[in-house]
């Protein structure tokens, strides 16, 4: 087969295009710090890569719904521990007059124990992100306790409000009305200050022993709720640091050496020029075969 001048041309301005293409993708990923710019670059690394990104993003997204899930848990633990400290105001006060009969200060304790119902009913239809935190899953609507004067009612329901904090793993983030109900917290303040306003000392008996069993009750509500959100920490502290791990990989499998893209440049460079010296003289003597 005769190869002609034109395919001698045409061959050499063929590598001039390649080596020029070479040349722009070194730089870019001088340019940009990636090796991989696209899948014909590294077809495996590609795959890797793209694996590695979507792990991490997916990491990303439980750490934000930790987040959240942190902030209202932390929320509910305020309020309970609030409901701890009237709790204990009902306690002393139910002490205090276990010590005194007269009936005028009896009415007076009953009067401020009353004070405590209504502020811990308010409490317990207490919202967060303009949600109910006490109401089951029914966070919007109406309040989900009421109380007439004589006895707390609770509208709300007992379902779960659940959270996808990791792959495989939920947590249940909400404590219902029913579970604070269950306690004995509202009806138990409520008998207390009946039993004052009734100056019946065997009540007041019974009704300070209920008191200081709802106490107890609560705490380990409160305890609980703190359990869950140490277990959020640590679940966030793990994501963490697989994401570390995982950002480190994905570092070494698609970042650019920067040494090795200079040198590969230069080297491109090299051949891009001595591969123009080449096509400039081939030209030159072809045109001298028409003079």
């Amino acid at each position: 087969m005769r190869v002609t001048d034109s395919i001698i041309t045409r061959n050499l301005m063929d590598a001039i295009n390649q080596k020029r293409e070479n040349m722009g993708q070194i730089q870019q990923q001088m340019s940009t710090g990636k090796r991989i710019l696209k899948p014909s670059n590294d077809p495996q690394g590609y795959m890797k890569s793209r694996r590695l990104n979507e792990t991490i993003g997916q990491n990303k997204q439980y750490i934000d719904t930790i987040t959240s899930t942190r902030a209202w848990m932390e929320n509910s633990l305020q309020v309970l521990s609030t409901f701890e400290d009237q709790i204990m105001a009902v306690r002393e006060i139910g002490i205090q007059s276990a010590d005194v009969a007269n009936q005028n200060v009896r009415n007076e304790l009953a009067n401020r124990l009353d004070g405590i119902i209504e502020d811990t009913v308010a409490l317990a239809n207490g919202k967060y992100m303009d949600k109910y935190i006490f109401s089951g899953s029914l966070t919007r609507g109406n309040d989900p306790f009421t109380y007439d004067g004589t006895s707390v009612s609770y509208q709300g329901n007992t379902d779960k409000i659940t959270r996808r904090i990791a792959e495989n793993q939920n947590m249940e983030i909400n404590v219902s009305g029913q579970t604070l109900t269950n306690t004995g917290l509202f009806q138990n303040m409520i008998d207390l200050r009946d039993a004052l306003r009734a100056d019946d000392d065997t009540a007041i008996h019974d009704a300070l022993g209920a008191v200081e069993g709802a106490e107890k009750q609560l705490s380990n509500i409160i305890s609980a709720q703190g359990s869950l959100i140490r277990q959020l920490d640590l679940t966030q502290q793990r994501l963490e640091t697989a994401n570390a791990n995982l950002l480190s990989n994905l570092s070494e499998t698609e970042d650019a050496d920067l040494m090795d893209a200079i040198v590969r440049y230069n080297r491109e460079e090299l051949a891009y020029k001595a591969a123009l010296q080449t096509t400039s003289e081939s030209l030159r003597l072809n045109l001298l075969d028409y003079l």
